[in-house]
């Protein structure tokens, strides 16, 4: 009991609440992270933002495809609590990206914090 107990109340890292994530002409992205469960607090750590970019190669029978990640920014977070904002600064090399794909830009988020392990979700970025 003593031992479940302890395992129950250790933080954990956040997750993510929006999806569909904007940039701001001068590149800002912001994301809502929620501390779960409600009420508890999260341990600081670190976000990273992928783009994930698929790659065709070949032609007829031989055509493949595989799956490309760039970074395209990351940063760090401290602990918090409930629902709290983190704000991301796209550098000219992101935003050049995101130009180039006015429809938008599938995202692999990856949230990871000390001791809570990793929390990988997918977003769009436009």
């Amino acid at each position: 009991p003593g031992v479940a107990r302890l395992l129950a109340a250790a933080p954990a890292a956040p997750v993510l609440l929006h999806r569909d994530l904007r940039a701001d002409s001068r590149g800002r992205v912001r994301l809502t992270l929620r501390c779960k469960p409600l009420g508890q607090r999260c341990r600081a750590g670190r976000l990273t933002l992928s783009a994930r970019f698929t790659i065709r190669t070949g032609r007829g029978r031989h055509r493949a495809r595989r799956i490309a990640l760039v970074t395209l920014v990351h940063g760090s977070y401290r602990a918090g609590s409930g629902d709290f904002l983190v704000t991301l600064r796209l550098g000219r090399r992101a935003r050049a990206h995101l130009g180039l794909h006015p429809e938008g830009l599938a995202l692999r988020v990856a949230i990871s914090a000390a001791g809570a392990g990793l929390r990988v979700f997918r977003a769009t970025l436009n």
